[in-house]
């Protein structure tokens, strides 16, 4: 990984990788955002897909806790493998908004005994073959503050997506249906106008964009977590790897949340079975859909 310089007014420091952590809605994703934006570094954005085990979590933790806890350790240390044995020769640096070691923290909360005990060790393996950031930032704020204080954050925290299709794995498929799940931490209550899932091709060309905006709909925002839910009932997208993006704003006065590529959707050919094939033509395509706010 190239070394990199990064300057301000009073400081000169040498950085190759620094990640972001603190509670959710202390403004991790929106400083990192901003850093790499400042100082042209390469961003790493948590990624939220569909973890199978979740619900059934939800309905038996301490039968389910362990499988969660594993799938979720293997999906940050997939992104984070992923993105950081490449080198980027035209970023300065990497950013991440988040650090591995909160697998372990959320493993301590939901595994005891045996189980915590042999997630620890998988933990220890994975853990030593990633890169070690130069820089770890912990944002701290207290709760009080989290809640009512001048942060006054709103940004996405987890996105998910189904066709609810066996078939197909509950991949999308063409013509078929989605709903995209999106979880929304806010230190306050905030009407918004705008939630956006934008859907983009391998060339950044805009295919899909369900923006409730379009709807006419404003969203009330409660203090601390929200769940929304966006549902095509035909997407019209021809089978591929598309990239997701995320917009959050009470237009025009205030953009809460702008970032082009938060995930990778795969669109399955379920009578072919073929993968990664293009869209025939570009252009934003129109597609029919609802909110809901759980």
């Amino acid at each position: 990984m190239r070394k990199a310089t990064v300057t301000n007014r009073e400081m000169n420091f040498h950085y190759d990788y620094i990640a972001i952590e603190g509670n959710i809605g202390v403004g991790k994703t929106s400083l990192a955002t901003r850093i790499a934006a400042e100082f042209n570094a390469r961003l790493i954005l948590e990624q939220f897909e569909e973890n199978a085990f979740l619900p059934k979590f939800y309905e038996n933790p301490a039968k389910y806790a362990f499988p969660l806890e594993l799938t979720f350790l293997a999906e940050r240390y997939q992104q984070l493998k992923d993105q950081l044995s490449t080198q980027d020769m035209f970023k300065t640096f990497t950013i991440a908004d988040y650090f591995i070691y909160k697998s372990l923290i959320f493993a301590g909360r939901n595994l005891e005994g045996d189980e915590l005990t042999l997630y620890t060790r998988l933990f220890n393996i994975i853990e030593a073959v990633l890169p070690k950031p130069d820089l770890l930032v912990y944002l701290y704020l207290d709760i009080e503050n989290l809640k009512t204080g001048p942060g006054n954050s709103t940004s996405f925290t987890h996105i998910w997506y189904s066709s609810f299709y066996p078939k197909s794995v509950n991949y999308p498929y063409p013509d078929g249906p989605i709903t995209f799940r999106l979880r929304i931490s806010s230190s306050s209550k905030r009407l918004v106008n705008s939630i956006a899932v934008t859907i983009y091709d391998q060339y950044g060309s805009k295919l899909v964009n369900l923006d409730t905006i379009s709807l006419g709909i404003q969203t009330q925002l409660d203090i601390g977590v929200n769940e929304i839910e966006l549902s095509v009932d035909q997407l019209h997208l021809n089978p591929g790897v598309y990239n997701i993006g995320l917009w959050m704003a009470n237009y025009p006065a205030e953009i809460y949340y702008k970032v082009d590529q938060v995930m990778k959707l795969d669109v399955v050919d379920i009578e072919q079975e073929k993968f990664g094939l293009r869209p025939k033509s570009d252009g934003l395509v129109t597609n029919v859909f609802k909110i809901k706010k759980k």
